[in-house]
């Protein structure tokens, strides 16, 4: 087991669990210092012990440790595809129409005034982190919720001319259906699927 280290000027005690295949950095332990910097990807979730399995591939070693320990590594956000940079977008509050006619440099602009590295390589693993099994109530009560969602979405593009819903439902059909659910509460219980088809309804 090891200690960690945490000065009263960055406690981090407090901090969330990190998704199973989070790309982390190992920072903070006393006791085994040596591993302090090496590089290791999240392999379990929070236990018990409030600890989580982090596989250190340098060193062949499966460690667990407490999130305090840990801290996303850095993403590079110009090496981004533009899938990843409009979620980060969106995890930010960015609406869909906002990023119309963006390329991939005017994004990554956006999300580096918005974010930082590791804020960014933090949203992304959250966002692509193992779906947890929905409860069967919820699921029931998604499926029995979306036709009066459809119908609020039809209500709102009701103003857009025929191009404009066409844009709109190219842009959802090209980014991730998490991120439209962030974005979007109307759409937060919809399945991906669901959203699929949303888009297809604003093409009738």
């Amino acid at each position: 087991l090891f200690c960690s280290f945490n000065t009263p000027l960055q406690n981090k005690t407090m901090q969330e669990d990190f998704p199973i295949g989070s790309e982390v950095v190992l920072d903070g332990l006393v006791k085994g210092a040596q591993y302090n910097g090496k590089k290791g990807t999240v392999k379990s979730i929070l236990t018990a012990s409030g600890r989580q399995e982090v596989h250190v591939a340098e060193m062949n070693k499966t460690l667990a440790l407490k999130p305090s320990n840990l801290q996303y590594q850095p993403k590079d956000i110009n090496a981004l595809s533009v899938k990843e940079l409009k979620v980060v977008l969106g995890s930010k509050g960015v609406g869909i129409r906002e990023l119309v006619g963006l390329d991939k440099s005017d994004l990554a602009s956006m999300v580096s005034e918005k974010s930082d590295p590791v804020e960014v390589a933090g949203i992304l693993a959250k966002v692509n982190a193992p779906p947890t099994p929905a409860p069967a109530a919820t699921t029931a009560a998604s499926s029995s919720n979306f036709n009066n969602d459809l119908a609020s979405q039809a209500e709102q593009v009701a103003n857009m001319d025929p191009e404009q819903m066409r844009r709109q439902a190219q842009m959802m059909r090209s980014m991730d259906p998490a991120m439209i659910r962030r974005m979007n509460p109307q759409m937060a219980g919809l399945t991906d699927q669901q959203i699929r088809m949303a888009a297809d309804q604003m093409e009738m």
